[in-house]
């Protein structure tokens, strides 16, 4: 089973304020959002805010600024103040067997199996064209179609998303091998389904015999033949439960 890595604080310090959960198991971790990012985003945003009003009102007369430019500021203010309070109290908490998302007084609880699908995102930028940062999207749904979205406004998104998504995946492997067994045809995203005999992909069928390797190279999932040559090559973003995808081709070739 797949350990969730440990946040910064210590172990011992998280282990007195979250205890073991009676249907997810033992506490492994607690990503709480980013908040020392959302004060940047929030205080950021009311600066530029305050700099705008003072270039848009510099020219009106000292009486008539006065009535409106404090109001001016004040939405800005609470605009911001929305934005941070918005996410503030957002967290995630991660058991063994599952884990609980926080939003505000909203609390849900999933154990791993009933996680449908996993659209995973990762990609490095420039901020201003400058500052290099990786930029994580996760968006989770379940078999009773709630959806989670978790991106940097976590902590330690880069641990929290690959973290769930391999735990994930391990749980729902068993799964998928009973529903092939019956006959079923398990949707991937909008091109790829897999069947007991082997992949349909974009209306083309490959059996499982013909597929040698597959490899992430760039931002495609590329499906290798016998022969070396790239059979099928399919976009990362078009593809549901990549990491599932990849543990299902590689139990079934086995």
């Amino acid at each position: 089973m797949a350990q969730a890595p440990s946040p910064s604080n210590s172990d011992d310090a998280l282990n007195a304020i979250f205890a073991d959960d009676p249907i997810l198991g033992p506490f492994l971790a607690h990503y709480p959002s980013y908040r020392l990012r959302l004060l940047m985003i929030g205080g950021g945003f009311y600066a530029l805010a305050v700099l705008l009003i003072q270039a848009l009102t510099w020219q009106i007369d000292r009486e008539t600024a006065s009535i409106f430019v404090p109001i001016l500021y004040a939405c800005a203010a609470l605009v911001a103040f929305w934005y941070m309070a918005h996410y503030w109290n957002r967290e995630v908490i991660v058991y063994k067997h599952g884990f609980v998302y926080r939003e505000g007084r909203r609390e849900v609880r999933f154990r791993y199996e009933t996680i449908a699908t996993v659209q995973a995102q990762a990609e490095r930028l420039r901020l201003f064209g400058l500052l290099p940062y990786e930029r994580h999207r996760y968006v989770l749904t379940s078999d009773q179609d709630e959806r989670i979205v978790l991106d940097n406004l976590y902590r330690h998104i880069e641990r929290l998303g690959p973290s769930l998504e391999q735990a994930i995946a391990q749980r729902r492997l068993p799964l998928l091998r009973q529903q092939l067994a019956r006959g079923d045809s398990l949707p991937f995203g909008p091109q790829l389904l897999a069947r007991a005999d082997g992949l349909e992909v974009d209306g083309a069928r490959l059996a499982w015999g013909e597929i040698k390797a597959e490899r992430v190279i760039g931002d495609d999932l590329h499906l290798i033949g016998v022969d070396g040559q790239t059979l099928a090559r399919l976009p990362l973003a078009q593809i549901d439960n990549l990491l599932l995808l990849l543990l299902l081709l590689k139990d079934l070739r086995s």
